[in-house]
């Protein structure tokens, strides 16, 4: 859990040692730092930045009480960063809320900014709001037009795509270290920076998600470029950028960060990694087990022999059986411990809806590479994202719009920024 409080006083006592004089200065030429009506400018100026809005009377009022309370029981300096902190912990600035009455536009400019950017709406896109040019489609589109062109832009996207990653189990997994004596928490992190980085340079070099689940190029340092098997080009210490094997690697579905985390301590799980495959490039979920389901057989062809199970492990088994050559971190091996043959061939059978790509598969370099020039992945993407835009489920009078959003993003040849464009641009973000 977030620690929230702890956060705003860190951050409260970084921002005043750096500058004690912050909450005391006058932005016009009404006074001289310190003055009660430079402290008054001052604070009212930081609660609109924290608000994302000009703040009503009585808030403002009551915040101002706040801090000259403060001011008599603490001094001056403690009372400003109280005042930072506690600002720092309302809803207001914690949490994207529903519009404020009056103040609809500004609260549409926040939706924008954290929708494209990941952080509160800049000076320029406030001014826009408070003007009505939000309400004109043309100076609207101009605005996600600069904002989609600012640096850090994907910041968000990168975030929503490592939430859709599930990169998070990794946090939570532990490993068998008498199977994997390299298992550590330093190898963990260099796993989840690894993914980071990868997402950060494809978006940044203005790849899709074609680019995520197909190339061949990634950052390592030495333990990961171990895991990989190419030592070769990377030994030292640091991080260096490296091509993988054509024929073992492609894109997200092998980094390690994502098969360690959808594995189990010491095997693979054809259940983790062929659920994610289905429910998250897909888009076709996958129900919970019943409650009364022996879990503790993992791996089990028997599933797909038993009628109460096969009916859902039919659509993940086959597809998670085939990554068994790589192991529970991410290594990659054609044989067994006693000499076998690792399958790796797979199949991809049509579930509950139309699936143009279904059929069998002969490894997952090539399953990644189909569904990453697939229809049902751009549908699938489109989908995510519009619900991470929204922070809800979509509704049924909005498939028009979500299924205009996905022409745009697939004539686009799977450009992100024309999906981010075009739902930022719907009726339905703007309506609030």
């Amino acid at each position: 859990m977030t620690d929230f409080e702890g956060a705003a006083q860190s951050t409260a006592t970084l921002a005043m040692t750096a500058d004690p004089d912050r909450l005391r200065r006058c932005t016009t030429a009404n006074g001289r730092t310190g003055d009660d009506v430079c402290v008054k400018e001052s604070l009212t100026a930081l609660v609109k930045r924290a608000f994302h809005r000009t703040p009503e009377t009585d808030e403002i009022d009551s915040l101002l009480s706040f801090h000259t309370a403060n001011v008599t029981k603490y001094g001056k300096a403690d009372a400003d960063q109280m005042f930072v902190a506690s600002l720092l912990l309302t809803p207001q600035f914690l949490y994207v809320v529903p519009p404020h009455q009056g103040a609809e536009a500004t609260s549409r400019a926040t939706r924008l900014a954290f929708f494209l950017t990941g952080g509160p709406p800049d000076t320029a896109l406030v001014a826009a709001a408070e003007s009505g040019a939000l309400d004109n489609a043309d100076s609207l589109a101009t605005e996600v037009d600069r904002l989609l062109a600012k640096e850090g832009a994907f910041d968000s996207l990168e975030g929503m795509l490592m939430e859709w990653l599930e990169i998070d189990r990794l946090e939570e997994v532990e490993k068998d270290t008498t199977v994997f004596s390299n298992w550590n928490e330093q190898l963990r992190g260099e796993m989840l920076e690894e993914t980071e980085r990868f997402i950060a340079k494809t978006l940044a070099d203005g790849g899709g998600i074609r680019e995520l689940l197909t190339s061949r190029t990634t950052e390592v340092t030495s333990a990961l470029a171990k895991i990989y098997g190419v030592e070769d080009q990377h030994s030292g210490p640091g991080w260096a950028s490296v091509t993988l094997p054509s024929e073992e690697r492609a894109g997200i579905l092998t980094q390690a960060s994502f098969l360690a985390g959808h594995s189990h301590a010491s095997t693979t799980s054809w259940v983790f990694r062929g659920k994610f495959i289905r429910g998250s490039l897909l888009c076709e979920e996958m129900p919970a087990p019943p409650a009364e389901v022996d879990q503790s057989v993992l791996n089990d062809n028997g599933r797909l022999e038993d009628p109460a199970c096969a009916g859902c492990h039919i659509l993940m088994d086959p597809i998670g059986k085939a990554f068994d050559r790589y192991d529970a971190l991410g290594g990659f091996d054609t044989k067994t411990a006693a000499g076998d043959t690792i399958p790796s061939n797979g199949e991809l059978i049509e579930g509950s809806f139309d699936l143009p790509i279904a059929g069998v598969f002969d490894n997952p370099v090539q399953l990644a590479e189909r569904i990453g020039e697939s229809q049902s992945m751009e549908a699938c993407m489109t989908l995510k994202v519009y619900r991470f835009a929204q922070r809800r489920f979509e509704q049924k009078s909005e498939r028009c719009e979500m299924a205009d959003a996905n022409t745009l993003y697939s004539d686009s040849g799977g450009d992100f920024k024309a999906l981010l464009r075009a739902i930022a641009l719907s009726p339905s973000f703007s309506a609030l």
